[in-house]
């Protein structure tokens, strides 16, 4: 299930071979919550957005305090933010940032293999949809500067293209040619 989300079969647009594969894995296996989290994340990938809707606000309950805080909470929560943002959730994405502003020096992992970068990036996103544009700026240079120098390069990408899409959902002075000089 990890393989969803690490940079090669979402990077490369690929997501849709493995929404089968995934909802068979949650289904024999729902004892682990990260599943319905990659799910959440798939679907709204995929713009399947009642789905996607209907899983995410599950998740959420109470505060997403249903999730257990074992080795894949902080990659849950990670994925979380980003099918927020999809689906313009700013109540969920607050959440979310308080959840997860302890660990902006983190990196987000699920054991074994999957990283999905600083877990600066996703405070940046849930920063940015819920217009804290001052705590987004900050938590995008963070990550910028995280995935550096972890030599994350598909999540240095990312985190420019995250940054570009948020200063031109801004649209303030200025925002245009920074998120040309970030796209570049």
């Amino acid at each position: 299930g990890a393989a969803v989300v690490d940079g090669a079969v979402e990077e490369q647009g690929r997501v849709e071979e493995v929404e089968h594969p995934l909802a068979e894995l949650a289904r024999r296996f729902p004892m682990y919550e990260v599943l319905r989290c990659l799910e959440a994340h798939v679907a709204a990938e995929l713009g399947r957005e009642q789905q996607a809707r209907a899983e995410l606000s599950a998740l959420a309950a109470d505060r997403f305090s249903t999730l257990p805080r074992n080795d894949d909470w902080l990659f849950s929560l990670c994925l979380l933010v980003d099918a927020s943002r999809a689906l313009r959730e700013a109540t969920h994405a607050s959440a979310l940032y308080e959840l997860l502003l302890p660990y902006a020096e983190r990196t987000a992992v699920n054991p074994p293999a999957a990283c999905i970068g600083s877990v600066s990036r996703s405070l940046a996103v849930a920063a940015a949809l819920t217009e804290q544009w001052s705590e987004a700026e900050r938590h995008f240079e963070d990550a910028l500067r995280a995935n550096s120098r972890m030599g994350a390069r598909p999540w240095v990408v990312r985190t420019c293209v995250d940054w570009a899409e948020a200063l031109l959902g801004r649209a303030g002075p200025g925002d245009p040619e920074r998120a040309a000089e970030l796209l570049a």
